[in-house]
């Protein structure tokens, strides 16, 4: 369906000498300034495709140091840190500043303005949702038993109208804390969202389809059990670079460690859907 070995090779050009990945890679000795998020993106695709990371303990450090450079970072920022640090075998412990912080924005609710570091569909929940996973994985738990969400009459999630990314993030917070919702609606609603060449818009009748927007459909349905259709896979796989990398849409542009992240999510949702495997946020 894509080309793994191009894949791997994209992701391990990027890796710089502090042990972070950049947007680019180092080119006659100069390198792209390592990033967070790129550097959790491309551990996790290392890690879904079986592959160590090449100075792992470099890598660490890297984390580590971005960790204590950051003061009061967003949850999502904080949720790159602790998974990236958890695929590579060095699971952190929350401090009670960083506590305190993911039980803040749990009581400020969702997001007025998009988080830093968030992708191109923006959600308003993507804070939210890394607040509770943090809190419930690396914290005590506390703040969230009393967190609820309503969902729309359309079946989607969002403040205002439902969107598949807000739907997708608040559909993972239910499944967190165990709330029930109509299962069935959210599923209708993101069906609605089916775009042009099998991949899905942020909104029913909202083309054109994204990498991302697609990853979102294909984790929620993950999450809700129900069949990914294989065009949303074949849609992701579409939008491999000669690079190695995966771009953003069927109609060009460059890759990037984020959408090459979400298009194979996308394909490895599907794939486990269809060898009977468990794919479900932890």
């Amino acid at each position: 369906m894509f080309d793994r070995k191009e894949l791997i090779d994209y992701v391990l050009k990027r890796q710089n000498s502090d042990g972070g990945f950049g947007f680019v890679p180092p080119f006659c000795g100069l390198e792209f300034p390592s990033g967070l998020p790129d550097t959790y993106h491309c551990v996790s695709i290392l890690s879904m495709l079986g592959k160590t990371v090449e100075n792992p303990d470099k890598t660490s450090e890297y984390l580590k140091k971005t960790r204590a450079d950051y003061t009061n970072p967003s949850p999502t920022y904080s949720f790159y840190i602790f998974e990236a640090s958890r695929l590579l075998g060095k699971k952190l412990r929350a401090g009670g500043e960083e506590i305190k912080t993911w039980e803040q924005v749990l009581k400020r609710g969702p997001a007025t303005q998009l988080s830093e570091g968030y992708g191109a569909a923006g959600s308003p929940y993507q804070d939210v949702y890394s607040a509770i996973y943090l809190l419930k994985k690396y914290g005590n738990g506390t703040g969230t038993e009393e967190y609820e969400i309503k969902q729309n009459q359309d079946g989607g999630f969002g403040p205002g109208a439902s969107d598949i990314a807000s739907t997708a993030h608040c559909i993972a917070i239910n499944g967190l804390l165990g709330l029930s919702f109509d299962r069935e609606k959210a599923v209708r609603f993101i069906l609605s969202c089916g775009a042009n060449y099998g991949g899905f818009s942020i909104r029913p009748n909202a083309e054109p389809a994204f990498v991302e927007t697609t990853y979102y459909a294909s984790l929620s349905f993950s999450l809700l059990g129900a069949k990914i259709p294989e065009s949303a896979a074949l849609f992701a796989a579409m939008l491999q670079n000669a690079d190695g990398g995966f771009r953003r849409s069927i109609f060009g542009g460059i890759s990037s460690p984020e959408y090459s992240y979400l298009a194979l999510s996308t394909i490895m949702h599907f794939e486990k859907m269809q060898s009977g495997g468990d794919w479900h946020v932890e």
